[in-house]
């Protein structure tokens, strides 16, 4: 009994020599060295210190050089910056940006969608404003380009066939919403041979010809609108091989087939709106139930608990995953073990996605500041 006593004390003396760096890295908190290293902080806006600062969901984009970092924000500022933090170029629109530009550098245009669904392209290099396209329903996500056209989607599900030197109409896709339910997000559209994939804001996944302007494929039902809320399919829908791959808010990830829409595999998760394959595995985050990677047959590999909020879209870069959230900042950790590596707190959260070129990730915070890392 006594050695028994003397054991433990003995453990316990050591365990409070141990310092709390050590003892956090012992159970996942904390890493021996941190994987990212700030370069810069640009504040782009500040708000009076009795005003609260709303959510910025600005997501900024690389040039394909990583010379030259595009951002729009909540303010409806669209701007470009060097590399070394330096503006180039700042155009104000009387309008609202929740989504990341998209550049499209083979034909120098920059795309930039509005919550007032206006559709605007503009000169990378100037930031002129080239067209102007007015949609129906608000522009929350990315684009997809083929053959001369852009293609956008809007809340209020329609799909846009948009000629991108001049902003002109090319055709139109209306998809009725289905009653009894909740409007928040949709997907981007993606492009795969002819067919072009979208997730709708009732839970649906359609597969649409555009040699035959936008004729139904397939449609699937991710969700039940009878019965839940916040339905919506916003994941952009992945393409590996004959398999795409999506998820809906409610119901989780699902394998389907990418020519006929049926049904391989899903696993249930709740609020996954974002999915990256890397590697043969396939990574998203829940804000209820934890980071997870699983093989490309729908089995778990690992699962890790997190607590920051909403996550946003997760990138990885070798054996480094970065996430961000809306209220815990951007955090890294081990694709392929999911150790815990680090935690960026900004003190406000980031709510738009990070964006990676090489060795370089890039953040935009609810703070108003575009932050630049090096990636160790």
């Amino acid at each position: 009994m006594k050695h028994t006593l003397s054991l433990l004390l003995t453990a316990l003396l050591l365990q409070g020599c141990i310092s709390e760096t050590s003892q956090r890295i012992r159970q996942g908190e904390a890493a021996p060295r941190a994987v990212l290293s700030p370069l810069w902080e640009k504040p782009l806006f500040t708000y009076s210190r009795f005003s609260p600062i709303p959510e910025q969901f600005g997501s900024p984009v690389f040039s394909r050089s990583g010379q030259i970092i595009y951002l729009a924000t909540s303010k409806g500022d669209v701007v470009a910056l060097s590399d070394s933090g330096r503006g180039l170029w700042k155009r104000s629109f009387k309008d609202s940006f929740q989504t990341a530009p998209a550049l499209f550098e083979p034909i120098d245009l920059l795309v930039i969608g509005s919550l007032g669904g206006s559709l605007y392209g503009l000169s990378p290099k100037t930031g002129k404003q080239l067209w102007k396209f007015q949609g129906f329903g608000s522009f929350m996500a990315g684009f997809a380009y083929n053959n001369g056209v852009i293609y956008a989607t809007t809340s209020k599900n329609m799909l846009y066939a948009i000629t991108a030197d001049t902003g002109d109409l090319h055709w139109s896709r209306r998809n009725e919403t289905l009653s009894g339910f909740t409007v928040k997000g949709h997907s981007a559209p993606v492009i795969d041979g002819k067919l072009l994939y979208m997730g709708l804001s009732d839970g649906r996944l359609q597969a649409l010809d555009i040699t035959r302007r936008g004729t139904l494929v397939w449609s699937k039902t991710l969700e039940n609108p009878d019965k839940e809320n916040y339905i919506d399919s916003d994941a952009d829908p992945l393409i590996d091989g004959d398999t795409l791959y999506t998820a809906s808010y409610r119901n989780g990830v699902v394998a389907l087939e990418k020519d006929s829409g049926d049904l391989l595999w899903k696993f249930p998760a709740y609020g996954v709106t974002s999915l990256s394959i890397v590697r043969d595995h396939i990574y998203f985050v829940s804000p209820r139930d934890g980071i997870h990677c699983l093989t490309l047959s729908g089995k778990l590999v690992w699962k890790q608990h997190v607590d920051y909020g909403t996550p946003k879209k997760l990138l990885i870069r070798g054996r480094r995953m970065f996430i961000a959230f809306d209220l815990g900042g951007l955090i890294a950790i081990d694709p392929v073990t999911g150790f815990f590596f680090q935690r960026f707190d900004t003190g406000a959260g980031i709510s738009g996605n990070p964006s990676i070129h090489g060795n370089r990730l890039a953040t935009f915070a609810n703070n108003g500041k575009l932050y630049l890392f090096q990636i160790k």
